[in-house]
């Protein structure tokens, strides 16, 4: 009968043993950072592209050029019919890198990718912090600093991010102003003063994506409970900030602004849609073991948090449960018309902190036994396994240089048409330096909802207002048009413009009039 033995300390483990389970973390670190190198290419790749890689980047470039000046926010009833989905920060910001000198839509995209950056720094700052609540333990500084580097380099792996990071889009932006506020709120757990910083960190955030409001009320919430008074007044100053920056930007607008990131926003919902598209687009479906140990991270946080005593553990982690439960719970807005995987950044974002936790906390028991030990060099492994089998990025067009021929030609076409053409690629219509005339998808939705007239649109088709059609999106209900254009838009582009010029091999294809 075999007798059992105590828990044998790290040191005193076998050396084979000790070199494996620190092979493992290496093996983690080397993962993490090949998969940063390969990040890093594709989005130097992506700076100097210049073309589309997302649907939304023409037009928030179009946005951006109309800001400021009277057509920001302006009447959607007048052409060219244009709406803004969000508040003014990144593209005044994006304006401010272009006049440097850069391109718009490269200068757009590096101040996505900066945030990213800064994303990755806030993160691991954020777990650091995270420790910093916890008793002092032997070993806790180099676990803590593993913990947090770990976490910084998994933002690299995570598929939401990725792409966005690499787009001319508000969402990595308004996620930076969201976590250096969330974790300015963590710091103000000992020092309240910081409190204010970090209220107008979220007042930023809100006013780059009007729903970034997640980490605010996480953060709220836990320090009412803490230091009431300095949260109070925190509060306040955020109101009274973002209150006099609404007032100022609904008065220039004639009332325009609210309209167009609140009203022209709230498109047709489906409750089946969020589920479909949380279940194709979400963490779980590239890359299900981060998802699943950030579960079990945040599960035994939770036990750790009911079972501790002290004040030092409780008001971090409640923060944390509570920005992860509702980032979690906003993922039901999936089921709004136009939503995609952006809407799992924030999320993203709470996972990325709970692993990084796990890994702390696994690094700083890992020398108590055989099995904590091998429970930290088995969680490395797993997270190693999973970074190698992140989908691979990037598109074929970023470096095909005959899709940029034929790119090329269609922005010389459109330059030397004497009337607005209609793009589904409006970053075509951007390089070419003619207007976008509207946004169909966006037009669609509001037509349906009577927000819009489409009878104007359809007035323009039929008397010749437009010189011809760009189209990149199909579907086996509307072979020609796609889902973007309503039916009675879809009848009328054809007939106006029945010659189909597919351009080569790539996704565009021209509308064009009788004799083209």
């Amino acid at each position: 009968m075999t007798e059992d033995r105590p828990p044998i300390g790290l040191a005193k483990l076998p050396s084979l043993q000790i070199l494996a389970i620190y092979g493992c973390a290496a093996v983690l670190l080397v993962t993490l950072l090949l998969n940063l190198l390969r990040y890093s290419s594709n989005a130097y790749l992506s700076v100097i592209y210049p073309g589309e890689i997302d649907y939304g980047e023409g037009i928030v470039w179009q946005q951006a050029a109309l800001l400021p000046g009277p057509q920001a926010y302006g009447d959607l009833q007048q052409f060219p019919f244009l709406v803004f989905h969000y508040p003014p920060v990144f593209h005044l910001l994006a304006n401010a890198v272009s006049a440097l000198g850069i391109g718009w839509l490269a200068a757009g995209r590096l101040v996505s990718l900066v945030a990213t950056t800064a994303v990755a720094m806030l993160l691991g700052a954020i777990v650091l912090e995270m420790s910093a609540r916890d008793a002092n333990r032997p070993g806790q500084s180099a676990s803590a600093w593993f913990g947090a580097i770990v976490a910084g380099l998994l933002v690299f792996s995570f598929t939401p991010i990725v792409f966005w990071s690499r787009v001319a889009r508000v969402d990595m932006l308004a996620a930076v102003w969201e976590l250096g506020g969330f974790y300015l709120a963590l710091r103000a757990l000992r020092r309240p003063g910081l409190l204010p910083i970090a209220a107008l960190c979220f007042v930023l955030a809100v006013y780059t994506k009007q729903t970034m409001i997640t980490g605010a009320l996480a953060a709220f919430l836990v320090m009412l409970t803490i230091a009431r008074w300095p949260a109070i007044r925190a509060a306040l100053l955020a109101l009274l900030v973002g209150g006099i920056v609404a007032i100022t930007l609904h008065l220039v607008t004639d009332g325009g602004f609210f309209r167009h990131i609140i009203a022209y926003n709230v498109n047709p919902f489906s409750l089946t849609a969020a589920f479909i598209w949380i279940v194709r687009l979400g963490p779980q479906h590239f890359h299900p073991a981060f998802p699943a140990v950030a579960l079990a991270s945040a599960v035994a946080l939770a036990i750790r948090m009911a079972g501790s005593v002290g004040h030092r553990l409780r008001p971090a982690g409640a923060m944390v449960l509570l920005y992860t439960g509702f980032a979690t719970a906003i993922l039901v807005t999936m089921g709004k018309s136009g939503s995609g995987s952006n809407y799992f950044i924030p999320v993203t974002c709470a996972q990325i902190i709970l692993i990084g936790a796990a890994v702390t906390q696994l690094a700083r028991l890992s020398p108590a036994s055989w099995r904590m030990a091998l429970g930290f060099g088995g969680l490395c492994l797993v997270l190693a396994a999973q970074t190698l089998l992140v989908p691979k990025y990037g598109e074929r067009a970023l470096v095909d240089a005959e899709l940029h021929r034929q790119t090329d030609a269609i922005i010389a076409r459109i330059r030397a048409s004497p009337q607005p053409v209609l793009s589904e690629d409006m970053v075509l219509n951007m390089r070419a330096g003619k207007i976008i005339p509207w946004e169909p998808i966006i037009i669609t939705d509001l037509s349906s909802k009577g927000l819009f007239e489409e009878r104007k649109i359809l007035d323009i088709i039929a008397n010749g207002g437009l010189g011809f059609v760009v189209l990149n999106s199909t579907s086996s209900e509307k072979p020609i048009c796609g889902l973007r254009f309503s039916d009675l838009v879809c009848a009328a582009l054809i007939k106006a413009f029945p010659v189909v010029r597919p351009m080569g091999t790539g996704p565009l294809r021209l509308l064009l009039p009788t004799g083209s």
